[in-house]
C-alpha cells in the first residue's frame, strides 16, 4: 500500500508539473483527478487487506511460512515460485477480467441477458488509464475478482516463501500504477496496450501471455490513432477500404 501510494503520488506530481517527462505522457484523457479517485482506491485496498487476512486464516498461513530465511531458498526453487505465481495470477486475472466484460450473459429462466460489464466493471472503465492511482479505481466485487484472488490463490496452492509474495506484490503494484499513468518511460512496460483496453474494451485483458494465445492482443502498430483515449482505427480495416 505504501509503495502504491508513493508511486501514485509521484505520478500526480509529474501530472501537475511540466518537465522532460511531459513529452513521455501518451494519454491525458481522464476527467477525474487523483483526489477524485483516492477514496475509492483506499476502500479497495482495505478490501484487499481483509481478503488477504481471510486467506491467511483459511489456509492456515500457507504462503506465509517465513521459518526459512530467503537466503537459504535455492535459486531454482525461487525461480519456480515466481514463474508459478505469475502463471496462476495471469490465468485468474485474464479469466475474471474477460468475464467482467461480458455484456449479454444468458442465464436459464432469466428473460433478459445480464450485463456483467455494466454491473461490476464499468466503474473502472470510467477512467482512461492516464492517472496512475486509477489502477485500483473500481467496484468492490471487481477488486476481489481481478486484484485479490489472483494474488492469494497461488501462495495457498504452492506454499511459497513470503518473500515471493511480497516481491510479486511489489512488481504488480508498480505495473498497475505505471500502466494506468499514461507515461511511456524507458525500461517500463509501455502503457499503450492497457490504454487501448480502456478505449476499445475487448482487447488486452491480461498482462500479455494469454492475450497472445487467445488472440485478444492488440498492438500499438495495429492502430492508427485519432487521439489517445479514443482507441483509433485498426490498420487492417483501413487497408480493406
Amino acid at each position: 500500500m505504501i509503495f502504491y501510494h508513493s508511486h501514485s503520488l509521484l505520478c500526480y506530481y509529474l501530472d501537475t508539473h511540466s518537465g522532460w517527462w511531459s513529452k513521455l505522457k501518451v494519454s491525458e484523457y481522464d476527467k477525474m483527478s487523483y483526489g477524485d479517485m483516492l477514496p475509492n482506491v483506499v476502500k479497495n485496498q482495505f478490501i484487499f487487506l481483509v481478503s488477504g487476512i481471510g486467506a491467511f486464516l483459511f489456509t492456515n498461513g500457507r504462503g506465509w511460512d517465513g521459518s526459512k530465511p530467503w537466503s537459504e531458498v535455492p535459486w531454482n526453487v525461487a525461480l519456480f515460485d515466481m514463474v508459478s505465481m505469475y502463471l496462476v495470477y495471469e490465468a485468474i486475472f485474464y479469466t475474471n477480467h474477460r468475464i467482467l466484460h461480458i455484456t449479454k450473459l444468458k442465464v436459464p429462466f432469466v428473460k433478459k441477458p445480464i450485463n456483467l460489464y455494466a454491473l461490476f466493471h464499468k466503474e473502472h472503465h470510467s477512467t482512461y488509464a492516464s492517472v496512475g492511482v486509477s489502477g485500483l479505481y473500481m467496484g468492490s466485487l471487481d477488486c476481489v475478482l481481478t486484484q485479490t484472488l489472483p494474488q492469494v490463490v497461488a501462495p495457498a496452492l504452492f506454499d511459497f516463501h513470503p518473500f515471493t509474495l511480497w516481491l510479486f506484490a511489489l512488481i504488480g503494484s508498480l505495473n498497475a500504477v505505471h500502466t494506468h499513468s499514461g507515461y511511456n518511460f524507458w525500461g517500463m512496460s509501455p502503457p499503450h496496450g492497457h490504454e487501448l483496453h480502456h478505449s476499445r474494451y475487448k482487447v488486452n485483458y491480461g498482462t500479455g501471455v494469454l492475450d497472445r494465445l487467445l488472440n485478444t492482443k492488440l498492438y500499438e502498430h495495429d492502430v492508427v490513432r485519432e487521439g489517445y483515449g479514443l482507441g483509433g482505427r485498426l490498420v487492417k480495416d483501413l487497408k480493406s477500404k
